[in-house]
């Protein structure tokens, strides 16, 4: 081999190794850090450690504990990122502000929550970077030998897993599906570098004009509280009575596989191993069998079964349950929360 084919070999490598670092995109939800954002976070340090590179957050927050609290849980470095103009939450100002800061500072990978804000701005971002965007992923891997991210996502309502990777171009951009992913030890002895940088997104054509409140259909993925019917609610009509209970509550409505394929459900709102994982704080089951399906699906931090078989395998995992009929049961809570 010549030294012309040497040099040639040398300099693209150069030209492969010039990003490095893996970022991640951090969430806040009333000042905290969302729990998907975390579980991004403890991927993002597992990768990294696979490449021997760093981690790196980038949260939109003037709160020091809270970059000290993502340092805890495995980020080397927190960028606390300031934008101009100030405000309240711009999809634009946020997307251009870390394309900015992408293209000057050059992350070998890039990685989302898979939340709405999350998905949106990462396709932004993979937009305005022209390179590629892998969402919904359910886990992320990595070929050493390449430096590529291998990235599986799920196709045909989850019957099917795909292995995705853009060895072409950088950074490398995924969202992860929450639940994917463990959230990681918090180590109080961690230390790490916090530093403040201020952007200049540029021209924003976004115009905030005014407010309004407008009443949204959360994700289930993100939700806090879900209430989860099943087949035991019998109907349509009592499905419709699990969402006004649920509305009183603020709560999310998820079905079973098996309620949907019944027609007392719309497949969107799927909760399964074939449908959407979920970890709320408080599951609400009603009328949902103990199966192996239903239950792999659902982490939730406190679980309450209602379902009239006692013998049901629900109640061996459920915090609290209450042996009845569903439908009545969440027709009684109804009228009690008037």
């Amino acid at each position: 081999m010549g030294f012309e084919e040497l040099l040639a070999i040398y300099e693209g490598k150069l030209v492969k190794e010039e990003h490095r670092n893996i970022w991640v995109s951090i969430e806040l939800k009333r000042g905290e850090i969302t729990d998907p954002s975390l579980e991004v976070l403890g991927k993002a340090r597992q990768l990294a450690d696979m490449l021997g590179t760093r981690v790196e957050a980038l949260v939109f927050s003037s709160k020091r504990e809270v970059a000290e609290k993502l340092v805890r849980y495995g980020s080397d470095n927190v960028y606390i990122v300031k934008t101009f103009p100030q405000g309240k939450f711009n999809l634009e100002t946020y997307a251009k502000s870390l394309t900015k800061l992408a293209k000057e500072r050059k992350p070998e990978i890039f990685l989302f929550p898979h939340t709405y804000t999350g998905s949106a701005i990462a396709a932004l971002v993979a937009a305005n970077l022209e390179t590629g965007l892998v969402t919904n992923c359910v886990d992320l891997s990595i070929d050493t030998s390449e430096r590529v991210l291998l990235q599986t996502k799920p196709i045909y309502n989850g019957k099917l897993n795909v292995v995705i990777y853009t060895p072409e171009r950088k950074p490398q951009i995924a969202t992860l599906k929450p639940g994917s992913a463990a959230k990681p030890f918090e180590d109080e002895l961690r230390s790490g570098g916090i530093s403040t940088i201020e952007v200049d997104p540029g021209e924003i054509k976004t115009k905030v004009i005014g407010e309004e409140k407008v009443k949204i259909k959360r994700d289930i993925e993100e939700a806090e509280i879900v209430f989860w019917g099943g087949t035991g609610l019998g109907s349509k009509e009592n499905f419709d009575v699990l969402r006004r209970l649920a509305e009183k509550f603020g709560a999310t409505v998820a079905a079973t596989r098996e309620a949907v394929e019944m027609g007392l459900a719309e497949e969107d709102i799927t909760v399964g191993l074939t449908g959407k994982r979920i970890k709320p704080r408080v599951c609400l089951a009603f009328g949902v069998k103990g199966s192996y399906e239903n239950l792999a699906a659902v982490k939730a931090k406190h679980l309450i079964a209602v379902n009239e078989d006692e013998e049901d395998p629900i109640f061996k995992i459920a915090d609290l349950g209450v042996i009845g009929n569903p439908s009545k049961i969440a027709e009684l809570m109804v009228k009690k929360s008037s």
